[in-house]
């Protein structure tokens, strides 16, 4: 499984790109309605509950790609988000993820936001360690190739 962390400023253009890819389908999120602009109002009101006016960086791109020829059930991807966004320290952030299929095999991919629920803000130290650490959890629990 290679897995990475881009960081980046508007959740919006995350989300309609995510959306708006050949083959893409939304696997699940934590979020009300269907699509980037209800996604991304709604992390719009989550940014408001952090009390500093500038974050560097608040939104998190996580893909995951298994090898060639590997995949996971639907029920499978859906406890990798899970795992991810909880080892990541976003269990309780806002997230959509997406399901791609360019014809070369299905891999996902996490849109969250570096603010809770709450209002606290999710560190992001040492994050390309800690996605590589989750993708050899992953290819462990789900017998899959080494990346």
């Amino acid at each position: 499984m290679i897995g990475n962390v881009y960081r980046g400023e508007g959740f919006r253009g995350l989300a309609d790109y995510l959306a708006g890819k050949e083959g893409a389908r939304l696997l699940e999120t934590n979020l009300d309605g269907l699509g980037p602009q209800a996604f991304s109002r709604q992390v719009g009101e989550v940014r408001q509950l952090y009390s500093r006016e500038h974050i560097a960086k608040p939104v998190c791109h996580i893909p995951l790609r298994p090898a060639p020829g590997e995949d996971l059930s639907d029920e499978q991807w859906n406890e990798v988000v899970q795992l991810t966004l909880e080892r990541m320290g976003f269990a309780n952030s806002p997230y959509a993820a997406y399901l791609h299929d360019h014809g070369d095999g299905r891999h996902l991919h996490i849109a969250t936001y570096r603010v809770t629920f709450e209002g606290k803000l999710v560190s992001d130290s040492n994050d390309r360690f800690r996605v590589m650490d989750v993708a050899r959890e992953i290819e462990q629990a789900y017998g899959l190739s080494v990346a």
